[in-house]
């Protein structure tokens, strides 16, 4: 059964946050990607993904991610 994800994304600009977010919509598992608020360097996104928090954090460091948790909150960047 998927998960729903609720995470911070930093991004150092609009460009960072294009690329972020077009490698993020191919990584398998994760879908549905919503941008719920954005800033000049981070944004708030949800999506589902179908595994553990634990599979999560393996395929997104396969492609280039780190997803930490922070105050209570899961933030996302690109490494």
């Amino acid at each position: 059964m998927p998960r729903n994800v609720v995470a911070l994304v930093e991004f150092s600009g609009l460009r960072d946050w294009q690329e972020i977010r077009s490698r993020l919509t191919q990584i398998a598992g994760l879908n549905t990607l919503e941008v719920n608020s954005m800033s000049a360097r981070a944004a708030a996104v949800t999506f589902d993904f179908a595994g553990s928090l634990d599979s999560l954090q393996a395929a997104l460091g396969q492609n280039g991610f780190a997803l930490d948790e922070r105050n209570g909150t899961l933030v996302l960047r690109s490494q």
